[in-house]
């Protein structure tokens, strides 16, 4: 009997698995196929294996370990899923978390692929692992919210350093304000009162709280629309 054909199809095959293992481990996707009403693993690639864990030929009813290994906040969302598409005979996909028994949990990405012509609840699929890409995501929105946070710091700071020069510029034509009115009140009060150098201090009274006054129009600006004026505190 010429067993040489033969013998090269099996090789050929298994050649064939073996690129199929290696590409699965490199996307880290596993493939499988399940009945998910009677609950039973009909394949179970190792790639998927070794992203739940553990090797499904070492237990009876594997299909349970792969459920259990479902974090319980994301069963019952998962659970609904599977019924409705069952029930509809429809394609899926669903993404949940799992903890392996190494206490490891892990981000899954089921895509689940129902055949008409096959029994009712038997579906085939594959499994990806978006554990890296989740962390990854995480990174990025850690570093988001830091570069908030420092915006916002900066913002406080600009706000600090406006304030600042803001008292300084408002405390300068009060002072010179109340200065010019006690020199007022001393004119006022000779005997007889000098009226001309009165006037000067009235008027410089005057000009000393317009500019007070354009300072605070001008900080009052920059909480309207349109293109602020010329800040006169930061001269």
């Amino acid at each position: 009997m010429d067993v040489t054909e033969q013998e090269l199809l099996t090789r050929e095959l298994r050649r064939e698995q073996a690129y199929l293992a290696e590409a699965q481990s490199l996307i880290h996707a596993g493939s499988w196929a399940s009945n998910l009403v009677t609950r039973q693993v009909l394949h179970s690639s190792e790639e998927n294996n070794r992203l739940y864990g553990f090797d499904v030929s070492q237990y009876p009813n594997p299909f349970d370990l792969h459920y259990n290994s479902i974090l319980a906040e994301d069963e019952p969302a998962l659970t609904t899923k599977l019924e409705n598409a069952i029930r509809a005979g429809a394609d899926f996909d669903v993404e949940y978390r799992i903890r392996r028994p190494d206490d490891a949990i892990r981000f899954l990405w089921g895509i689940l692929h129902h055949n008409p012509s096959q029994e009712i609840g038997e579906y085939v699929g594959i499994t990806m692992d978006l554990t890296e890409r989740k962390q990854a995501e995480q990174e990025r929105e850690k570093l988001r919210q830091l570069e908030a946070d420092l915006a916002h710091i900066n913002r406080v700071n600009i706000m600090g350093e406006m304030a600042s020069a803001l008292a300084h510029e408002i405390k300068q034509p009060i002072a010179a304000s109340i200065t010019s009115a006690n020199a007022c009140l001393r004119w006022l009060a000779h005997d007889p009162p000098d009226l001309e150098r009165a006037r000067a201090a009235a008027t410089r009274i005057e000009q000393d709280g317009n500019r007070a006054a354009d300072v605070i129009d001008s900080l009052r600006s920059f909480y309207k629309k349109g293109t602020p004026p010329e800040r006169e505190f930061e001269k």
